[in-house]
């Protein structure tokens, strides 16, 4: 009994010295700083079908982001190094010799992705330079490579002109919100534009 009256008179005291050093900081005015927290959930679902499509897209997005990750840092090097080279024999050469590289470095990954995440790949590209697929490479190859380039891959059920739109299409917001949760998560670190 003795021992319980002990600790009571303990957390009491414990309590009121907390009390005091908590009125005395706010007294001084001492300010505390939370860092902010951004709570991203998955979206609601109508059934089991929605739900399921949406943890199939999160692998797929998932899987691909770090490949375009890896790509967009390139490219914003070769847009950098493209801006400086004024005459246009110049650039088609840097532009040979550095699509040679990008083959021989990313080909076999970018193969070997599912026609999803190549348009996964593409929504992204969208999304980071505000340009579609088929505009990039129409600048940076000419008009009838991507021509033919975007016939190809529509055989395969891949738009490269298809922009990421997250209003207007479900995927899209789906992908978006992926990609939210994956950052707040710490998951995947964000590139920056």
């Amino acid at each position: 009994m003795i021992c319980f009256i002990m600790k009571t008179r303990y957390f009491i005291f414990l309590f009121f010295l907390l009390t005091i050093s908590f009125l005395k900081a706010q007294e001084e005015k001492d300010t505390i700083f939370l860092n902010e927290i951004e709570i991203v959930g998955k979206p609601k679902f109508e059934d089991k079908t929605s739900r399921a499509h949406f943890n199939w897209l999160e692998r797929k997005v998932l899987r691909v982001y770090p490949i375009f990750s890896e790509l967009y840092a390139e490219y914003k090097i070769v847009k950098l190094e493209l801006d400086s080279i004024k005459n246009k024999r110049e650039r088609k050469k840097y532009i040979r010799k550095k699509e040679e590289e990008f083959n021989q470095k990313y080909r076999r990954r970018v193969m070997q992705l599912t026609h999803t995440e190549g348009r996964i790949l593409s929504k992204l590209t969208h999304k980071y330079t505000e340009k579609t697929s088929y505009e990039l490479i129409k600048t940076y190859k000419g008009a009838l490579y991507s021509y033919f380039l975007n016939l190809q891959t529509k055989f395969v059920s891949v738009d490269l002109k298809e922009p990421f739109e997250p209003e207007n299409r479900r995927e899209d917001a789906y992908i978006k919100t992926i990609l939210e949760r994956a950052f707040a998560n710490a998951t995947l670190i964000e590139v920056e534009k």
